[in-house]
């Protein structure tokens, strides 16, 4: 059986939820974890018992005021264990499967909220550790996107604030370069790549511009490259491979 109260849902056993609700067979929540449908939202449960650590700190992440990160409603415990918790369901596709006819402006646009608050966890101490393709959705019909996964941010003391910052902002970056590019490996093969991304590892200033005001500059260098219009991930990565033969 399942007992509720405020913020705590306390299972009897894994196998009682086996019994008596239905497992998606979907991967983008994660491969240590099964998701069940639970009264028009999601439980997600871990496979093996997470730290008391690990619950304190997604209570926390779950208190700050963020709007691209998925919000825990319940805390799921067995044999007081914490072992996952439940959620809204949320609509859209990971990153690495976005259809390459989007509008890459757009796309943008949709993490210009997920940019803040990555500087909200910044501002306390939290480390964005597995921010990847399969952890952001991206649902094309509101235009938003959403960071799930989140047992594996964590809190960061040993640095400060700043660099913190400067952690998760390049990870993201870089995430978007790689999905808009394909590219995994950004070196001297992609000149306008190396040359201009690197400046944000040197120099940190396009970070205080913001996402779409530095993507959309790096568009428009390649474009004036190229002389193609670029509109979509399709016509980035086009445009892409054609100034690469120009150098």
């Amino acid at each position: 059986m399942i007992i509720e109260n405020y913020d705590t849902m306390i299972l009897t056993s894994k196998r009682y939820l086996k019994r008596n609700y239905t497992k998606l067979k979907i991967s983008k929540f994660g491969v240590n974890s099964d998701i069940y449908n639970f009264n028009n939202n999601l439980i997600k449960l871990f496979k093996k018992a997470s730290s008391t650590e690990i619950y304190n700190e997604l209570k926390e992440l779950n208190s700050l005021n963020t709007t691209s990160l998925v919000k825990i409603i319940k805390y799921l415990w067995i044999k007081d264990k914490f072992y996952g918790y439940s959620m809204p369901y949320i609509e859209g596709n990971m990153y690495n499967k976005i259809d390459l006819n989007t509008n890459i402006y757009k796309l943008l646009t949709s993490l210009i909220p997920l940019e803040k608050d990555l500087i909200t966890l910044s501002k306390n101490n939290f480390v964005a550790e597995d921010l990847n393709a399969q952890n952001i959705l991206y649902n094309e019909n509101n235009n938003i996107s959403k960071l799930i996964d989140l047992e594996s941010y964590y809190k960061e003391n040993d640095h400060s604030k700043e660099m913190i910052r400067y952690y998760n902002q390049l990870k993201l970056y870089k995430l978007f370069l790689n999905i808009i590019s394909n590219i995994y490996k950004i070196d001297k093969t992609t000149p306008i790549l190396y040359k201009e991304f690197n400046n944000i590892i040197y120099t940190k200033t396009s970070f205080e511009i913001g996402i779409k005001t530095f993507f959309t500059s790096l568009i428009e260098i390649l474009e004036n490259e190229t002389d193609q219009e670029i509109n979509t991930i399709n016509d980035f990565r086009k445009s892409l491979k054609l100034s690469n033969k120009n150098y």
